[in-house]
C-alpha cells in the first residue's frame, strides 16, 4: 500500500470525510516522510501535489470549501457500453477501507480486481454488464454513474475562450512585475523562467515579485488590438494559472500532441506545468490510471492510456495544439 491508498484511506475515517488544508498539510508531510525513507521522492517541494493532488485530479476528493478538502461517497463509475448485457468494467471512486475492500472481493470474486499504481491510489476495478453494475453499487449502498469525459471535454470553451471569462482591469500599480518567458528548447519542446516584466506590455503571464503575489494574464480584448489584464486567482482558483500558462505554451509554437491509435494512447508534453484540472480528470477516468511519465527524443511526455480518438481530438481543440496520430 502506497502513500496515496494511505492519504485516501486517511481521508475516509475523518469525521463526515472532510479536512483543514492545515491538517492535510501535516499528513501530507507525514507520508513525503514516509516516501523519503523508501528513496521515493526525490524533492521535498512535491509532496503536497503528489498526495493531495493526485487525489483531487482523480476524482477521489474535492475542494469543497476555501480550507477544507472532503472525500467523495463511494461512487461507481461504468466505463463499457450503453446496453444492460453488453459487457464492460467500473471502477469505484471516493472513500475506501480495508474492510470494504475485503467485502467486495469475497462477494464478487473475480470479477472484483485491485490494482495497485506507482504514481496514485490503487484502481478498484470491477467487471460485468451494465445490469450487474448496479447490484455491484448496491451492495455497498452506492450508485452508478455514467463515465462522461468525452462529454465534458466537448462542452469545454478553449482555453483562449475561457480566459475572456475571468476578471479584467488594468494591472495594479506599485507592484514590480514578473513575466513569463516561454522559449523553444532543442530537448524539451520549450523552456520557461520569470524574467523582469519588459519594458513594453505584452501578451503573457505576469506576477508580483513579493508576496502575497498578484496574478495577471495581459492579452488582447475579443476582437479588439487594446491588451487587457485578466486577473489571476491560483489560492481561489488554481487552474487559473494552468489555463494562461497553457495558453501561452500553445501560442509558443513548439508543443504538439501525439495519439497512439494501436495502443490508444495520448501523449501530451511534460514541460513543468499542471494540466487543466478538467481536462486532466477527463483523461484519468477514462482508465482510472494516473498518466505515465516517459522519455524519448522528442522530451518528456505525460502518456494516458485508453483513449479514444475522439477524445484526443477534443483535447488538442481545448488546449489549441496540432495532434499527430501515429499507428504503432
Amino acid at each position: 500500500m502506497n502513500e496515496y491508498d494511505l492519504l485516501l484511506q486517511w481521508f475516509s475515517t475523518r469525521p463526515c470525510g472532510e479536512a483543514g488544508t492545515a491538517l492535510l498539510q501535516e499528513a501530507c508531510l507525514a507520508l513525503h516522510q514516509r516516501a523519503t525513507a523508501r528513496q521515493e521522492v526525490a524533492q521535498e517541494s512535491r509532496w503536497l501535489y503528489r498526495f493531495r493532488d493526485t487525489l483531487y485530479r482523480c476524482g477521489h476528493i474535492e475542494h469543497i470549501r476555501r480550507s477544507t478538502w472532503a472525500v467523495m461517497p463511494p461512487t461507481v463509475v461504468w466505463l463499457g457500453g450503453q446496453g444492460n448485457r453488453q459487457e464492460g468494467e467500473a471502477h469505484v471512486y471516493g472513500a475506501r477501507s480495508p474492510s470494504l475492500q475485503a467485502q467486495l472481493q469475497q462477494a464478487w470474486g473475480s470479477q472484483f480486481f485491485v490494482i495497485s499504481q506507482h504514481h496514485g491510489p490503487a484502481v478498484w476495478k470491477w467487471v460485468g454488464t451494465r445490469a450487474q453494475s448496479e447490484d455491484f453499487a448496491m451492495s455497498f449502498r452506492s450508485t452508478v454513474s455514467e463515465e462522461r469525459g468525452a462529454s465534458l471535454l466537448h462542452a469545454l470553451p478553449s482555453l483562449a475562450e475561457a480566459l475572456h471569462y475571468f476578471p479584467a482591469g488594468p494591472l495594479p500599480a506599485g507592484h514590480g512585475w514578473e513575466f513569463w518567458h516561454v522559449t523553444p528548447s532543442a530537448t524539451r519542446g520549450v523552456w520557461w523562467n520569470w524574467i523582469p516584466r519588459p519594458q513594453a506590455l505584452v501578451q503573457g503571464v505576469y506576477r508580483t515579485t513579493r508576496h502575497p503575489r498578484v496574478w495577471a494574464y495581459v492579452a488582447p480584448k475579443p476582437q479588439h488590438a487594446m491588451l487587457c489584464a485578466y486577473r489571476l486567482d491560483p489560492a481561489q482558483h488554481p487552474d487559473h494559472l494552468c489555463i494562461a500558462q497553457w495558453q501561452e505554451l500553445a501560442r509558443s509554437g513548439c508543443l504538439s500532441l501525439r495519439y497512439d491509435a494501436s495502443e490508444h494512447t495520448l501523449h501530451i508534453p511534460h514541460v513543468g506545468v499542471e494540466l487543466p484540472l478538467l481536462v486532466d480528470r477527463a483523461l484519468r477516468l477514462a482508465s482510472g490510471y494516473c498518466p505515465r511519465v516517459v522519455s524519448d527524443t522528442r522530451g518528456h511526455a505525460l502518456v494516458f492510456a485508453d483513449i479514444k480518438r475522439r477524445r484526443a481530438r477534443q483535447v488538442a481543440r481545448v488546449l489549441a495544439l496540432p495532434l499527430e496520430i501515429t499507428h504503432g
